[in-house]
């Protein structure tokens, strides 16, 4: 879980010019899990939208050497995703989530990335009220170096992950 960490991390600081950019991917990722999860009868895919973060951050850094499961093996960063998914097969747990996860990053680095460089279209941006939000805000603020460790990228790991944090996240309005 401290690797995963350790690439949300990195993707939200190197690959993004603002967290806005950041929320932007999690909100077509979790988009894309939703969707998925509501074909497939799945309702909890926090492990589906932590793959889907790996996914982006080994599509970026693809050429970077990596070590996975304490130093026992050593590849490219492009694999990554492909281990993981691998070693939950051989502790017993099911690929779907993970594969899920892995298919939602891959649908926002093909609109992203892909589209934009084949046929010249931009069909992903960043809204403007996210630059102006309270949100973009707090980045100025006096309580952003108390919060640069943690960031959103830790904050969404965490309640992705956790299960007792995913109850603060409310599901309806009411």
């Amino acid at each position: 879980m401290r690797d995963r960490k350790q690439h949300c991390t990195q993707l939200e600081a190197n690959s993004y010019n603002t967290p806005a950019d950041f929320l932007v991917m999690l909100i077509v990722s979790g988009a894309a899990l939703l969707v998925m999860g509501a074909f497939m009868g799945m309702p909890w895919l926090g492990m589906g939208l932590v793959f889907a973060i790996v996914y982006v951050w080994a599509k970026e850094n693809a050429d970077q050497e990596v070590n996975f499961v304490f130093n026992l093996a050593k590849f490219k960063a492009f694999y990554l995703p492909w281990a993981y998914v691998g070693l939950a097969m051989l502790m017993g747990q099911s690929p779907v989530p993970h594969l899920m996860g892995i298919a939602a990053g891959h649908f926002y680095v093909f609109v992203d990335k892909i589209v934009p460089a084949q046929y010249n279209r931009t069909l992903l941006w960043t809204p403007n009220f996210l630059y102006d939000s309270s949100f973009a805000q707090l980045q100025h603020s006096g309580y952003a170096t108390r919060l640069s460790y943690v960031g959103l990228s830790g904050v969404v790991a965490a309640i992705a992950v956790y299960p007792p944090l995913r109850m603060l996240m409310p599901l309806t309005h009411t």
